[in-house]
C-alpha cells in the first residue's frame, strides 16, 4: 500500500500527464505549500514548459495571454485560501472573451474543510458561470487514478467547446503532501490517452441562400468587430466586399486593417465622419453583416443603432449572443471564413458602386483632416502614427483599454504592412493588461516585437507583473496624461470642476520612472516627436523590457480630439439629408 506522500505524487503525475496527452503544455504556477505535488508533476514532466509568477492574479492574466496566442488552454496552478480567488479578474476576461484556460487550485481534503483550518474557504464552484465545467476532484486513491486520462480530456474538450473558456479543477491533498525520504520517479501510470478532434462549423446551404437573398436586395456595410479574426478570413472577407460593393468598418483589433489583403474597401476612418449626423442620414444601409465582437468606436455603435430598418446578420462563430443593441434580424453560428466564402460564391452582383465609392471618399476626407505634427508636444494622434510606422512587419501589438484602445481605432490607418492586434475587450478591465502582453509575447513562436500601448492607470494596476518581464522582453508605451483622462470625454467633465478632480481624475499614480527603476528596466521619457522616435528606434533594437513614458497634456489632448473631430464633421454640413 502506498504512503500518502507517494500516492499524492503519484495522483499529480496522472492529472498532469493526462492534461499533456489532450494538448496542454504551457503551465503558469505561483508557488504554495498545498500545491506542492501539482508543482513536481509539471516540473518533472518532459512535455511541459512553465513560468513561475508569485501574484496569482498576474500569473492568471499570464496564462490568459498564452492561451489568447495559441487558442490552446494554457493552465494556471496555485494553492488554496485567498490565492484562488486572485484569478477572479482574468476569468472574468477570458469567459467574456472566449479564451480557453484550465485552472488548477489545491485544496484541504473535505474533512478539514469548515472546522476553521488554516487557508481553507469555500472553493467549490467559486467562480459560478463564470467557468465552463467544474471538477472537484476526490482525494488521491490508488484505485481511480486510471480515471484520470478521460476526466482530463473532459476537461480540455470543456475549455474549447462551442463555446470556449475557463474550466476550474479542485484538487484536495492529504498530508503528509510528499513521501518521507527521497521522491520516487515520475509515475505515467494512467489509462489509454484520449485525442480531441474539433471541426468548423459550417453555415447550411439554406442559410446562405437566405443571405445571398439580403445582401443582393440593396446595399449594406460590412462591420469587422474586435475579435480572434484570422488571415484567411481577413482575405475572405475583402472579396466578398469587393463582390457586393460594401465598405469593410474594420476595428482596429480586428487585425483586418493591417495586412496584405488591405484594399481600398477596408475602412479605417469611421469613428470621425460617421460623428456627422449628415453622413449618417444620407447613408442608411439596407443591411449590416457584422463579424466579431460589438466595436469599439461609439460613432460606429451609434451608427447601427440608427439602422434599425435594416437587416442585421450576426455572425458568431461561438454559442453566445453578440447582439447588445437588440438589433439582430439573423444570428448565425458558424466559421466566419466559411461564411464570407460562401456568400461571396451564392451572389452575382452587388449595390450601385456609388454607395462604395461614398465611404471610400469620406474616409480620405477623414485622413485629411488628421492634424499636423506639434511643436509643442504630443498628441496621441502622432504616437500611434508613429509607433505603427516604426513597428517591424508581423509586430504583436496590445492595446490597453480605456483611451489607448480608442485611439488606435481613430487614428490607426489602413496599410499593408501586417501588424498582429489583440487586446482584452472581454469585459474592457484595465488590470492585467502587462502580464496579458507578456503571455503572448511567451507564447509568439515568430519571436517578433511584443508591444503594449497603455494608459497611465493600466500600468499602475499591474505593475506587480514586471517583475515576469526580466526574462520576456517586451515593449510597454504609456500613455501618461496623468490619470482619468478618459472622463474628460464622458458627462462627468460637466461636473462642479473639483468634484470632477477628486473622484475621477486619478492624478495620485505613481511615478513610473521610479517603478520601472525598482524592477531595473529602462524607462524612455518622450516629450515630443523627436525624443519618442529615439525612444522607439532603441527600445525596438533592445533585447530586454523597455518602458517608454509618453507625457500628455490631457487638456491639450482634449482641445486637440474635438478639433479633429470638429474638422471631420465639417466637410458633410453642407450635404443634404
Amino acid at each position: 500500500m502506498l504512503d500518502q506522500g507517494h500516492l499524492n505524487l503519484i495522483w499529480a503525475d496522472a492529472l498532469i500527464n493526462g492534461l499533456v496527452q489532450a494538448g496542454v503544455r504551457r503551465v503558469v504556477i505561483s508557488p504554495g505549500s498545498r500545491s506542492t505535488p501539482l508543482v513536481l508533476a509539471v516540473a518533472r514532466h518532459p512535455s511541459t514548459r512553465d513560468w513561475v509568477i508569485g501574484d496569482e492574479r498576474s500569473a492568471a492574466y499570464f496564462a490568459l495571454g498564452l492561451s489568447k496566442l495559441s487558442g490552446t488552454p494554457a493552465a494556471v496552478i496555485c494553492t488554496s485560501g485567498t490565492a484562488v480567488a486572485n484569478w477572479l479578474p482574468a476569468i472574468m476576461e477570458a469567459s467574456a472573451a472566449n479564451v480557453p484556460l484550465i485552472l488548477i487550485s489545491a485544496d484541504r481534503p473535505p474533512e478539514a474543510r469548515a472546522i476553521g483550518a488554516n487557508q481553507t474557504t469555500d472553493q467549490i464552484k467559486l467562480f459560478g458561470d463564470l467557468v465552463r465545467a467544474f471538477h472537484e476532484l476526490p482525494p488521491p486513491a490508488e484505485d481511480e487514478i486510471d480515471t484520470l486520462p478521460g476526466l482530463t480530456a473532459r476537461i480540455v474538450d470543456a475549455a474549447l467547446s462551442s463555446r470556449p473558456g475557463p474550466v476550474h479543477i479542485n484538487v484536495p491533498f492529504r498530508e503528509p503532501l510528499l513521501p518521507k525520504n527521497d521522491l520516487p520517479p515520475a509515475n505515467r501510470r494512467g489509462g489509454r490517452a484520449i485525442t480531441i478532434h474539433r471541426g468548423v462549423t459550417l453555415p447550411s446551404a439554406d442559410t446562405i441562400t437566405t443571405l445571398a437573398a439580403v445582401l443582393s436586395s440593396g446595399k449594406g456595410v460590412i462591420v469587422c468587430g474586435p475579435d480572434r479574426l484570422d488571415v484567411p478570413f481577413a482575405h475572405a472577407a475583402v472579396r466578398l466586399a469587393n463582390r457586393v460593393n460594401a465598405p469593410i468598418l474594420a476595428d482596429p483589433l480586428s487585425g483586418l486593417r493591417r495586412g496584405p489583403w488591405v484594399d481600398d474597401t477596408v475602412i479605417g476612418g469611421y469613428d470621425g465622419f460617421l460623428r456627422s449626423p449628415h453622413f449618417t442620414e444620407a447613408h442608411q444601409p439596407d443591411w449590416v453583416l457584422r463579424f466579431g465582437a460589438y466595436p469599439v468606436s461609439k460613432g460606429l455603435g451609434q451608427y447601427m443603432r440608427m439602422c434599425a430598418t435594416s437587416q442585421h446578420i450576426v455572425v458568431a462563430e461561438y454559442d453566445q449572443w453578440p447582439d447588445p443593441a437588440g438589433h439582430a434580424t439573423h444570428m448565425i453560428h458558424a466559421d466566419p471564413r466559411r461564411v464570407a466564402e460562401s456568400l461571396t460564391k451564392a451572389i452575382a452582383t452587388g449595390a450601385d458602386l456609388h454607395w462604395l465609392k461614398a465611404f471610400q471618399a469620406a474616409d480620405a476626407q477623414v485622413r485629411a483632416a488628421l492634424p499636423p505634427p506639434s511643436a509643442t508636444g504630443l498628441f496621441e494622434d502622432r504616437v500611434v502614427t508613429l509607433l505603427a510606422h516604426h513597428l517591424p512587419a508581423d509586430s504583436l501589438l496590445f492595446a490597453g483599454n480605456s483611451m489607448p484602445v480608442r485611439e488606435l481605432d481613430s487614428f490607426l490607418s489602413v496599410e499593408h504592412k501586417p501588424l498582429r492586434m489583440t487586446g482584452n475587450r472581454g469585459v474592457s478591465g484595465i488590470d492585467g493588461n502587462i502580464a496579458t502582453l507578456l503571455g503572448l509575447a511567451a507564447a509568439d513562436p515568430a519571436g517578433a516585437p511584443a508591444v503594449g500601448l497603455i494608459g497611465d492607470l493600466t500600468f499602475a494596476h499591474d505593475s506587480a507583473s514586471l517583475r515576469a518581464a526580466q526574462d520576456i522582453p517586451v515593449l510597454i508605451v504609456v500613455l501618461d496624461n496623468g490619470g482619468g483622462g478618459i472622463f474628460e470625454y464622458l458627462p462627468q467633465a460637466g461636473l462642479d470642476a473639483a468634484l470632477f478632480a477628486r473622484y475621477w481624475l486619478t492624478d495620485d499614480a505613481p511615478d513610473i520612472a521610479k517603478v520601472c527603476a525598482a524592477y531595473e528596466i529602462v524607462c524612455h521619457h518622450a516629450i515630443d516627436e523627436a525624443s519618442l522616435q529615439h525612444a522607439l528606434s532603441a527600445a525596438l533594437r533592445s533585447k530586454t523590457t523597455q518602458v517608454i513614458r509618453v507625457v500628455l497634456d490631457r487638456r491639450a489632448s482634449n482641445k486637440r480630439h474635438q478639433d479633429h473631430w470638429q474638422a471631420c464633421i465639417d466637410p458633410f454640413q453642407g450635404d443634404t439629408p
